[in-house]
Protein backbone atom coordinates (compact mmCIF):
# COMPACT_ATOMS: atom_id res chain seq x y z
CA UNK A 1 0.00 0.00 0.00
CA UNK A 2 2.69 2.30 0.71
CA UNK A 3 4.37 2.06 -2.54
CA UNK A 4 1.63 1.82 -4.65
CA UNK A 5 -0.71 4.36 -3.30
CA UNK A 6 -1.28 7.60 -5.61
CA UNK A 7 -1.28 10.90 -4.03
CA UNK A 8 -4.57 12.02 -2.48
CA UNK A 9 -5.72 8.81 -1.97
CA UNK A 10 -7.59 9.21 1.96
CA UNK A 11 -7.59 5.79 2.15
CA UNK A 12 -3.80 4.95 1.89
CA UNK A 13 -2.90 8.04 4.16
CA UNK A 14 -5.46 7.04 6.74
CA UNK A 15 -4.25 3.36 6.82
CA UNK A 16 -0.19 4.70 6.86
CA UNK A 17 -1.10 7.16 9.47
CA UNK A 18 -2.95 4.40 11.93
CA UNK A 19 0.38 1.93 11.06
CA UNK A 20 3.24 4.63 12.18
CA UNK A 21 0.94 5.71 15.24
CA UNK A 22 0.84 1.90 16.35
CA UNK A 23 5.01 1.52 16.02
CA UNK A 24 5.78 4.77 16.83
CA UNK A 25 6.69 3.90 20.35
CA UNK A 26 8.76 0.51 19.54
CA UNK A 27 10.05 1.53 16.46
CA UNK A 28 10.43 5.26 16.14
CA UNK A 29 12.88 4.66 12.53
CA UNK A 30 9.81 2.74 11.10
CA UNK A 31 7.16 5.17 12.19
CA UNK A 32 8.66 8.06 10.85
CA UNK A 33 8.90 6.27 7.27
CA UNK A 34 5.79 5.41 7.29
CA UNK A 35 4.39 8.82 8.41
CA UNK A 36 6.84 10.27 5.72
CA UNK A 37 4.87 8.26 2.75
CA UNK A 38 1.82 9.67 4.74
CA UNK A 39 3.08 13.05 3.93
CA UNK A 40 4.06 12.42 0.46
CA UNK A 41 0.34 11.13 -0.23
CA UNK A 42 -1.62 13.52 1.44
CA UNK A 43 -2.47 17.07 0.68
CA UNK A 44 -2.83 20.36 1.65
CA UNK A 45 -3.45 21.05 5.61
CA UNK A 46 -3.43 17.09 6.34
CA UNK A 47 0.23 16.55 5.19
CA UNK A 48 1.36 19.34 7.38
CA UNK A 49 -0.24 18.26 10.94
CA UNK A 50 1.18 14.63 9.42
CA UNK A 51 4.59 16.28 9.47
CA UNK A 52 4.58 17.17 13.09
CA UNK A 53 3.83 13.67 13.89
CA UNK A 54 6.85 12.24 11.65
CA UNK A 55 9.50 14.98 12.53
CA UNK A 56 8.84 13.64 16.28
CA UNK A 57 9.27 10.16 15.10
CA UNK A 58 12.66 11.32 13.62
CA UNK A 59 13.46 12.93 16.66
CA UNK A 60 13.19 9.54 18.66
CA UNK A 61 14.89 7.84 16.38
CA UNK A 62 18.02 10.27 17.25
CA UNK A 63 17.65 11.37 13.56
CA UNK A 64 17.77 15.09 14.90
CA UNK A 65 19.33 16.88 11.91
CA UNK A 66 16.54 15.26 9.80
CA UNK A 67 13.88 16.16 12.63
CA UNK A 68 15.03 19.61 12.47
CA UNK A 69 15.12 19.87 8.41
CA UNK A 70 11.31 18.33 8.13
CA UNK A 71 9.86 21.01 10.83
CA UNK A 72 11.77 23.75 8.96
CA UNK A 73 10.60 22.79 6.03
CA UNK A 74 7.18 23.07 7.18
CA UNK A 75 7.65 26.07 9.03
CA UNK A 76 8.58 27.65 5.85
CA UNK A 77 4.85 26.98 4.06
CA UNK A 78 3.47 28.74 6.97
CA UNK A 79 1.33 25.76 8.84
CA UNK A 80 -2.11 26.84 10.53
CA UNK A 81 -0.98 28.22 14.12
CA UNK A 82 -2.00 24.71 16.22
CA UNK A 83 0.86 22.95 13.50
CA UNK A 84 3.17 25.85 13.93
CA UNK A 85 3.21 25.66 17.85
CA UNK A 86 3.79 21.58 17.34
CA UNK A 87 6.62 22.33 14.78
CA UNK A 88 8.44 24.78 16.72
CA UNK A 89 8.46 22.46 20.05
CA UNK A 90 9.46 19.54 18.32
CA UNK A 91 12.47 21.66 16.68
CA UNK A 92 13.47 23.46 20.16
CA UNK A 93 14.04 19.61 21.39
CA UNK A 94 16.13 18.65 18.17
CA UNK A 95 18.05 21.89 18.42
CA UNK A 96 18.45 21.27 22.29
CA UNK A 97 19.08 17.42 21.50
CA UNK A 98 22.07 18.49 19.09
CA UNK A 99 23.98 20.87 22.04
CA UNK A 100 22.66 24.08 20.32
CA UNK A 101 21.07 24.92 23.47
CA UNK A 102 20.41 28.77 22.84
CA UNK A 103 18.85 28.26 19.72
CA UNK A 104 16.56 25.86 20.69
CA UNK A 105 15.86 28.14 23.76
CA UNK A 106 15.11 31.14 21.49
CA UNK A 107 12.53 28.35 19.82
CA UNK A 108 10.84 27.54 22.91
CA UNK A 109 10.78 31.40 24.16
CA UNK A 110 8.74 32.13 21.32
CA UNK A 111 6.36 29.51 21.55
CA UNK A 112 5.74 30.29 25.00
CA UNK A 113 4.83 34.12 23.24
CA UNK A 114 1.68 32.39 21.29
CA UNK A 115 -1.17 33.18 23.00
CA UNK A 116 -3.27 30.19 21.68
CA UNK A 117 -0.81 27.78 22.92
CA UNK A 118 -3.05 24.79 24.76
CA UNK A 119 -2.02 24.35 28.55
CA UNK A 120 -0.63 21.28 28.45
CA UNK A 121 1.59 22.37 25.20
CA UNK A 122 2.48 25.20 27.62
CA UNK A 123 3.73 23.34 29.78
CA UNK A 124 5.32 20.78 27.92
CA UNK A 125 7.33 23.93 26.65
CA UNK A 126 8.01 25.72 29.95
CA UNK A 127 9.67 21.96 31.02
CA UNK A 128 11.62 21.92 28.07
CA UNK A 129 12.29 25.40 28.54
CA UNK A 130 13.62 24.39 32.32
CA UNK A 131 15.57 21.58 30.87
CA UNK A 132 17.78 23.71 28.65
CA UNK A 133 18.04 26.42 31.27
CA UNK A 134 19.96 23.71 33.02
CA UNK A 135 22.17 22.46 30.18
CA UNK A 136 22.71 26.58 29.98
CA UNK A 137 23.94 26.75 33.86
CA UNK A 138 21.25 28.80 34.65
CA UNK A 139 19.90 27.40 37.59
CA UNK A 140 17.46 29.57 38.88
CA UNK A 141 16.15 30.30 35.29
CA UNK A 142 15.68 26.68 35.19
CA UNK A 143 13.97 25.81 38.54
CA UNK A 144 11.12 29.00 37.74
CA UNK A 145 10.40 27.45 34.11
CA UNK A 146 10.00 24.07 36.08
CA UNK A 147 7.92 26.31 38.37
CA UNK A 148 5.88 27.95 35.71
CA UNK A 149 5.55 24.51 33.62
CA UNK A 150 4.45 22.80 37.23
CA UNK A 151 1.87 25.43 37.50
CA UNK A 152 -0.17 25.14 34.05
CA UNK A 153 0.24 21.87 33.63
CA UNK A 154 -3.40 20.40 33.21
CA UNK A 155 -4.21 17.45 35.59
CA UNK A 156 -5.22 15.40 32.09
CA UNK A 157 -2.55 15.33 30.26
CA UNK A 158 0.53 17.34 31.66
CA UNK A 159 2.00 14.10 32.96
CA UNK A 160 5.17 14.24 31.05
CA UNK A 161 5.55 18.08 31.60
CA UNK A 162 4.76 17.60 35.22
CA UNK A 163 7.62 14.65 35.06
CA UNK A 164 9.99 16.67 32.95
CA UNK A 165 9.74 19.99 35.85
CA UNK A 166 9.58 18.09 38.81
CA UNK A 167 12.98 16.03 37.72
CA UNK A 168 14.37 19.38 37.26
CA UNK A 169 13.39 20.88 39.98
CA UNK A 170 15.42 18.38 41.83
CA UNK A 171 18.49 18.31 39.81
CA UNK A 172 18.47 22.03 40.00
CA UNK A 173 18.19 21.49 44.10
CA UNK A 174 21.05 18.32 43.81
CA UNK A 175 23.73 21.09 41.78
CA UNK A 176 23.13 23.99 44.27
CA UNK A 177 23.82 21.60 47.36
Amino acid sequence: LARGAASGDAGAVAWLTRAARETATRSPEAAAELFGRAVELAEGSDADRLVVEEASSLLSAGRLRDAEARCRAALDRTPDRAVEESLRNCLAQALVAQGRTSDGLRELERLLRSATLADAERALAWAWTSMARLALGDLDGADAAAGRALSVAPDDGGHLATCIALGLRATAVELRG
